[in-house]
């Protein structure tokens, strides 16, 4: 039963997971050079002049909380697939 219950988990979040990484739009800002310069920034917090625009803003704070959320599921994934082993 808890093995069953592990497995329906685990496509839940599967599915969620494949949902959120072919987004096109998440792809286009995960994989724009703006946004890879800066990872090493806080979140919501553009501190390059260069960057106020709000548009810009706004595609780098859905950039992070998915990439956050892409990390949480592959870290959630991982431990479902570690109990079934």
């Amino acid at each position: 039963m808890i093995r069953q219950q592990r497995r329906s988990e685990l496509r839940k979040l599967e599915k969620e997971y494949n949902r959120i990484v072919t987004n096109k739009q998440f792809q286009r800002v995960l994989h724009s050079r703006d946004f890879e310069n800066m990872k090493s920034e806080e979140l919501g917090l553009l501190k390059n002049k260069e960057h106020t625009n709000r548009q810009l803003q706004t595609e780098f704070t859905f950039g992070y909380v998915l990439l956050a959320r892409v990390k949480e599921l592959e870290n959630k994934i991982s431990k479902l697939k570690n109990y079934s082993t």
